[in-house]
């Protein structure tokens, strides 16, 4: 089957429909009428698929009481600010040691979503390859990166290689839809990857929600429990392991339900950039140690879920605990999980530069709901610089942080919170 390419004016007329309905619908949705019409044949496609996925624990919403006890201890990250809040360490700000609060931690998590997210998704490329008891290969994206119109360069990506032997799809936000489908439909026909597009009806984004997108849809198109997560700018080569893609886990040693695995060890910024006329150019960047977690290229299952909870950063790190978690439990014969977790620990993963994104309209999305989490400025913590410790507000050193390094003091209170919510899960929920 090859692919259906839908237009631009029909993504934007889908997009709209969806709106109208939003304000009427119920949570649960069961619309099921086509949104497009196929560009080849003119018949109406039923390409509207939905997903309503549960987190877990919550009760009615909460609120944020105001209390005078810090709820966590942070600590000054010398690292970040001696980079300017760039480079390998761009999302840590603080690291953070001790939980307090841990009923103030529980609510400052439900106030970022929801008990269940409702995510329904709009094909619009079709992958090439329809062997869908295969692992799914999906790779969340934002913003268009700018290189990712250029064949050559996305001939040397990885999910652009495994397109040619499984069903390998790009999965956007529906805001970005259009972009995609203009600037990169063509390259995206020609190296046989899909493309879908999600939108959520809870007001929840940033990293973690897409990433949970992006493994959703694939488990809704695939026939298997497992699939593979790759980031989107992650380099082909030799020296990532050919064992996670494996579809036959029968010749592992370990025998599971199924195999969470990362592909290698990762490195926080780019290995590679492209330079014409030279091809890639190696960049400055040290490859990632083995404390990084676990990452850019990952095989995970539908019982491990990636939490919306964190929208700016630590999901990938907040997976990777859940999956150690399991792993002991499995150990200690607890779990209901039947798995393996590793990481191949001489494999590399490299990563291209892929220029500047060419599309914003996520990112100001996003930066519009971080706005609406005004409540985490005032959460108090212990702060601990050069020894010392004094109590203080996330948001007077998310603005003190944002003030030195010219950087968004909205998006420091984010980095901050999500420190504190993978300390409290790795401490309170992933605990025996």
């Amino acid at each position: 089957m090859g692919h259906r390419k839908y237009t631009p004016e029909q993504i934007a007329a889908s997009r709209k429909t969806w709106l109208r309905g939003k304000a009427t619908e119920s949570v649960g949705i069961t619309d099921t009428k086509p949104y497009f019409i196929d560009s080849q044949t003119g018949a109406n496609l039923n390409a509207k698929h939905s997903v309503r996925v549960s987190r877990g624990e919550y009760p009615e919403p909460p609120t944020l009481s105001q209390s005078a006890s810090p709820i966590a201890t942070c600590s000054f990250n010398y690292r970040y600010h001696n980079n300017g809040g760039q480079g390998a360490l761009k999302y840590d700000p603080v690291s953070c040691s001790v939980i307090h609060d841990v009923e103030a931690c529980h609510t400052l998590r439900q106030l970022r979503g929801s008990e269940t997210v409702s995510f329904t998704f709009f094909p619009m490329l079709l992958p090439l390859c329809t062997q869908f008891d295969r692992k799914i290969l999906a790779v969340p994206s934002i913003g268009c990166p700018s290189f990712l119109q250029n064949t050559i360069v996305v001939n040397r990506l990885l999910w652009a290689v495994e397109a040619r032997k499984r069903p390998t799809v790009l999965v956007v936000h529906s805001s970005e839809a259009s972009a995609y489908l203009t600037m990169l439909g063509d390259v995206l026909e020609r190296v046989g990857v899909g493309l879908v597009a999600w939108c959520c009806r809870e007001p929840v984004l940033g990293f973690g929600v897409s990433r949970l997108a992006a493994q959703q849809y694939a488990s809704t198109l695939g026939e298997r429990g497992d699939i593979v997560l790759c980031d989107v700018n992650v380099v082909a080569h030799e020296k990532i392991a050919s064992g996670y893609d494996t579809d036959n886990e029968s010749s592992f040693t370990v025998k599971g339900t199924c195999l969470y695995t990362g592909a290698g060890s990762g490195s926080g910024i780019p290995m590679f950039k492209y330079v014409d006329k030279q091809g890639l150019v190696p960049t400055k960047a040290a490859k990632g140690g083995p404390t990084r977690p676990i990452e850019q290229v990952v095989t995970v299952g539908d019982e491990m879920l990636y939490d919306p909870c964190f929208i700016t950063s630590s999901e990938d790190a907040d997976l990777t605990a859940s999956l150690l978690f399991e792993e002991s439990l499995m150990r200690l014969g607890r779990s209901r999980l039947s798995a393996k977790t590793f990481k191949y620990p001489r494999a590399e993963i490299q990563k291209l530069n892929l220029g500047h994104n060419t599309c914003l309209s996520y990112t100001r999305i996003r930066d519009g709901y971080l706005r609406t989490l005004a409540h985490e400025d005032d959460v108090l913590i212990n702060y601990r610089r050069r020894g010392q410790v004094r109590k203080m507000t996330v948001g007077a050193l998310a603005k003190d942080i944002a003030s030195n390094l010219k950087l968004d003091p909205v998006m420091i209170r984010s980095l901050i919170i999500e420190k504190i919510l993978l300390t409290f899960k790795s401490k309170y929920i992933y605990t025996l």
